[in-house]
């Protein structure tokens, strides 16, 4: 008992200095002056486009926010990285590609030298589980020569390995697209696509397994 009242002062000290110190650090931290920034969720490469999984906002002090710091997620969301960052990082405005939208970030992204194309919603009947970045083969009715001089057509494939970029169930995209299915194909089956459409006839897409 005696031991214990001979170093009780010491204890009482060292909880009265710890208490004080957390008294002062929650004083300080309360009248910080903090805002709410865009940090990335992980380590991104370039040509990353951003959307709400690899995004998230926290309150940091306006005296450690970089000029430029990005403060709402909506002004990056569908952008594409110019350059590669680090988890947690703050997102500055030129992190990201200026004046492209998602649409066109996402074909200068996964779809380089390819063109996008409109397709009916109905173009993609029975693919209920379509999604952006499936791979579809395009098949359409189109004309041929039958060497008698007749006008005849046949169902061909207009377009192979196209890219969906945007289906109408996926509002985070595009969505005042809400009628179309967006894909990318090269500029040769662009012109093939648009003869079957402005000739009046359909066009149906066949979901390809991605090989790998």
């Amino acid at each position: 008992m005696k031991k214990i009242k001979k170093y009780l002062h010491i204890v009482l000290a060292v909880a009265l200095a710890t208490g004080g110190g957390l008294s002062a650090w929650y004083f300080i931290n309360s009248n910080t002056p903090t805002e709410k920034v865009v940090v990335t969720q992980g380590k991104l490469p370039s040509g990353t486009i951003l959307n709400s999984s690899n995004i998230s906002t926290k309150l940091v002090s306006k005296s450690a926010i970089p000029p430029g710091a990005i403060t709402n997620p909506d002004e990056v969301m569908g952008k594409t990285l110019n350059i590669p960052v680090l988890g947690n990082e703050i997102l500055q405005k030129d992190h990201v590609t200026a004046g492209k939208g998602s649409l066109a970030a996402r074909l200068a992204t996964v779809a380089p030298g390819k063109v996008a194309v409109d397709l009916p919603q109905e173009t993609a009947q029975g693919l209920k589980g379509l999604e952006v970045g499936d791979r579809v083969n395009v098949y359409g009715e189109v004309g041929v020569s039958t060497g008698e001089g007749k006008a005849a057509t046949m169902v061909d494939k207009v377009a192979a390995n196209a890219i969906v970029l945007y289906v109408p169930n996926n509002q985070e995209m595009q969505p005042d697209k809400t009628g179309a299915i967006i894909i990318a194909c090269d500029p040769s089956e662009e012109q093939r696509i648009a003869q079957v459409l402005t000739g009046g006839k359909k066009v149906t897409l066949f979901l390809q397994q991605e090989v790998k």
